[in-house]
């Protein structure tokens, strides 16, 4: 951490005697999501009067990890007006595709299951047989994906 400072101390050296620094304020719905630039520089609302002017890339994440990441570029100008971002957190989808394809997955090897422990002349017939063993494996595939 020290050695990031200094670098920091450094780099920020030529701006610190003209006062050419840039602003960054950033706000989410909800606060308290973790600001990244370059380094983790603090949690919403957050403000930094003392960015060296360029283009960053700024990641956005909450912390409990319910919301989807977000990765932005912003343009930081010396002694301009300062760079203002306001973002909603937004929430993953609950069904996704993946899920989906797990979900029929599931319900197909549970099916097998039951018709397979109901009719007990299953197992002496070898189609109904191997359509249960299938759809069993359709089950342990389902778990080990979810």
């Amino acid at each position: 951490m020290r050695t990031f400072l200094l670098v920091f101390a450094l780099i920020s050296l030529p701006y610190a005697s003209t006062g050419e620094f840039g602003k960054l304020r950033v706000d989410t719905d909800p606060p308290g999501a973790d600001v990244v630039v370059v380094a983790e520089i603090g949690k919403t609302p957050i403000s930094n009067d003392f960015m060296n002017p360029g283009l960053y890339k700024i990641e956005i994440r909450h912390p409990d990890g319910r919301y989807l990441p977000v990765a932005m570029e912003a343009t930081i100008v010396a002694g301009g007006q300062p760079v203002t971002i306001t973002h909603t957190l937004v929430k993953p989808p609950i069904l996704t595709k993946r899920n989906g394809y797990q979900l029929i997955l599931g319900a197909a090897a549970a099916a097998g299951v039951i018709w397979a422990a109901v009719d007990d002349d299953s197992f002496r017939r070898p189609a109904a047989a191997a359509a249960a063993g299938i759809l069993q494996a359709a089950l342990m595939v389902t778990i080990v994906l979810w």
